[in-house]
């Protein structure tokens, strides 16, 4: 009995050793995400843009002209944190030493990044909402003719989208319609978050693809699902422990939403959560397509 489980433990440990593993990646990119300085640099670009967002709304400035403002400096920002993530992920797994506190560094860095790939995010922003408007679109288009149609769940487009959005929304916009109709509306939402969930789990790897492959968006995106299919079982394995972390946090944020404090230090563990995130998809996207000596066919 001692010497199988001996046997059990020595395979276990063989396994967080090898590549197979995907649970490394993220116990590697935990001490890169201890980086205040990237933290910092993300929590002011998100304020700028919420400040905009916010004077945009009360001066009715035109939508569409706000939309094009906010893609923008979206852009900015996107191209110079993941180019941060790149840099910092390519010298911890060269072995050299991560400057965290060296403030100038980390704004020089930042800034190269945006020069290098501000246009080519700029061109995924605009990618991004047109194909995230052809899921929404289809899946509409599919929960319309499997499940029931929009007027049959007795619910105005407004508030369908409202309860797609949060779907905490939805005991307080379905109390006036049916059993059998709410019944309809758990299955409409579970169809969004599945739809939603795989189209988010195929541009898992669009972003490094773009980054290391210093190939054009379009390109990219082709080439990072081809690589997501080549290597299904372990990045699917990484997209759901993300989600895992995802999910339990948003679960906490739910429980402790009555108490500011708890709930506004939880909004910044969520913003940590998600450098972290990135982090081990680089890290995993690094050790698989860049490192690894299988040859990979883009």
């Amino acid at each position: 009995m001692l010497a199988k489980f001996a046997i059990f433990c020595k395979n276990l440990t063989d396994w967080f050793k090898s590549d197979r593993c995907f649970l490394k990646y993220f116990a590697q990119a935990f001490p890169l995400a201890n980086n205040l300085l990237l933290l910092t640099f993300v929590l002011l670009a998100i304020f700028i843009i919420s400040m905009y967002m916010v004077i945009a709304a009360q001066m009715a400035i035109n939508p569409t002209l706000s939309l094009v403002i906010v893609i923008l400096l979206s852009s900015a920002l996107a191209a110079g944190f993941f180019y941060a993530i790149k840099h910092t992920t390519d010298k911890q797994m060269k072995g050299e030493k991560v400057e965290k506190t060296n403030i100038k560094l980390a704004v020089s860095t930042f800034y190269t990044g945006v020069g290098e790939y501000y246009l080519s995010f700029i061109c995924m922003f605009v990618v991004f909402f047109i194909l995230a408007g052809l899921v929404i679109a289809g899946t509409f288009f599919l929960a319309d003719k499997l499940i029931c149609s929009v007027s049959a769940l007795g619910l105005d487009a407004a508030s369908i989208y409202v309860i797609l959005a949060d779907p905490n929304q939805v005991g307080a916009l379905t109390q006036s319609i049916s059993p059998q109709q709410q019944q309809y509306l758990r299955y409409w939402c579970r169809l969004f978050l599945f739809t939603t969930q795989a189209f988010t789990f195929l541009i898992m790897l669009w972003i490094p693809e773009v980054m290391y492959a210093r190939k054009n968006i379009f390109t990219a995106f082709f080439t990072s699902i081809k690589k997501i299919f080549s290597d299904f079982p372990r990045a699917l394995c990484v997209y759901l422990t993300t989600m895992f972390l995802n999910y339990m946090l948003a679960l906490f944020i739910v429980l402790f939403s009555r108490f500011s404090i708890i709930s506004f230090l939880l909004n910044i563990v969520s913003l940590y959560l998600l450098v972290y995130v990135f982090y081990a998809i680089f890290i995993y996207y690094k050790t698989m397509f860049i490192e690894n000596t299988r040859e990979w066919i883009a």
